[in-house]
């Protein structure tokens, strides 16, 4: 239903990440849409699959680019998924945690921009190189993200 996670898509660790308001429910929420063999881990290929549909659904005008309002719009979709206060949270992180990855500085991530780190952030996240991520490892991501 909401596959809006990448991203949401996607950086330098440490246990900061757990104290981010809205980490956790954005784990869970990333966990629970891109888990599809339900075994509360996710493998390289979940995530990238995953990954890739989070873009689709992020990019609400289907233009290629996702802008800060797209991101935006996702707020109510993940109010389905838990209260108001906490989806106002999640979508800060995916915003914060997103425009990391626009590397040409014109405001929005493009396709190629969001494609070109997905793997690398999975690889990150594999804090024990065990070749999938934990709940635990994807608390980590806004921290790997944003750079805390």
């Amino acid at each position: 239903m909401i596959r809006i996670l990448f991203v949401s898509v996607l950086l330098a660790s440490t246990p900061v990440s757990a104290a981010l308001p809205g980490t956790e429910a954005l784990a869970k929420l990333i966990m629970s849409q891109f888990d599809t063999n339900s075994d509360v881990s996710l493998d390289a290929g979940e995530w990238q699959t995953g990954a890739g549909k989070g873009f689709r659904e992020m990019d609400g005008d289907r233009d290629g680019d996702i802008a800060p309002a797209e991101v935006d719009a996702l707020k109510g979709a993940v109010t389905e998924e838990t209260d108001d206060l906490t989806a106002t949270l999640v979508v800060a992180l995916i915003k914060s945690s997103l425009f990391t990855l626009d590397a040409d500085r014109n405001g929005s991530v493009s396709r190629e921009e969001y494609g070109a780190v997905t793997g690398d952030v999975f690889k990150k996240l594999d804090a024990d190189q065990n070749y999938s991520i934990s709940q635990d490892e994807l608390l980590q991501l806004p921290a790997r993200l944003i750079g805390l």
